[in-house]
């Protein structure tokens, strides 16, 4: 590796390597950064937002269960192929997996 990491973080990305879709270190470090800003993406940040309480998630959960009930519902086919489109480097990965 062009960087120096800590052991652990360099057999990490050779484990990462070994199971394959990757061809190289610098793939697996891109990957594992765009991980970390979904991560940072959906944590709520200053001034910004802030995250579900169970109880208000259960609430929403209600809200799109009684949707379905009255025939309001989306294809789920649709509905994940349109947030996959949307996250980044989806298509790194699908170019990568073999998936159309």
């Amino acid at each position: 590796m062009p960087n120096q990491f800590p052991p652990d973080v360099e057999r990490l990305v050779r484990d990462r390597m070994a199971l394959g879709g990757y061809l190289s270190e610098d793939e697996v470090l891109r990957d594992a950064l765009r991980a970390l800003e979904e991560i940072h993406y959906f944590r709520p940040q200053p001034n910004v937002g802030r995250i579900a309480t169970f109880e208000e998630l259960r609430k929403e959960v209600r809200l799109g269960l009684d949707q379905l009930d009255r025939g309001e519902g989306r294809d789920a086919e649709e509905v994940f192929d349109e947030l996959l489109r949307d996250l980044p480097g989806y298509r790194v990965h699908v170019r990568n997996s073999g998936m159309p």
